[in-house]
């Protein structure tokens, strides 16, 4: 395999779109995302609902709060969303069964993920950013036209 983990793309966009995006768009994102992922891959329906929807309300609010130009800020959100998405499934799925390992279910399954939805995150953010800002301009340049006409 190329990459030691997965990427879960799902996670990384909808972070990126909470960040970007209006915050009931984010929203449903979040969670008709979440409700995609429990229909074909999840075993109890509404746990990844739940989980990309609370995520896109955490970046809703988070949005306001700095500059989405400056990278770090997302680079460090996809890093921290996907520890916290991981230790929720760990704690749903493995810990209710009694399985404590959780220092292995952080070396091979936290860690490598983290940082493969870190690395793609940064770059998808970079591209949504991109397209969101010339949609923007375009939008202005609308508007403008319109009050002049």
């Amino acid at each position: 395999s190329f990459l030691p983990s997965v990427p879960d793309v799902v996670l990384v966009t909808v972070i990126t779109c909470g960040i970007l995006l209006k915050p009931n768009l984010s929203l449903a994102v979040g969670f008709f995302c979440g409700l995609l992922f429990d229909v074909n891959y999840g075993g109890a329906v509404g746990l990844y609902a739940f989980i990309y929807f609370s995520a896109a309300f955490v970046m809703t609010r988070i949005n306001s709060a700095f500059y989405r130009e400056a990278l770090m800020v997302p680079t460090l959100l996809f890093a921290t969303s996907t520890i916290i998405k991981e230790t929720i499934i760990f704690v749903m799925t493995f810990l209710f069964r009694g399985r404590f390992e959780f220092m292995s279910f952080w070396q091979m399954i936290i860690v490598p993920k983290m940082i493969v939805n870190t690395l793609i995150g940064f770059f998808l953010y970079r591209s949504v950013l991109m397209f969101v800002k010339s949609y923007e301009k375009r939008q202005e340049e609308k508007e403008k036209e319109k009050k002049i006409v």
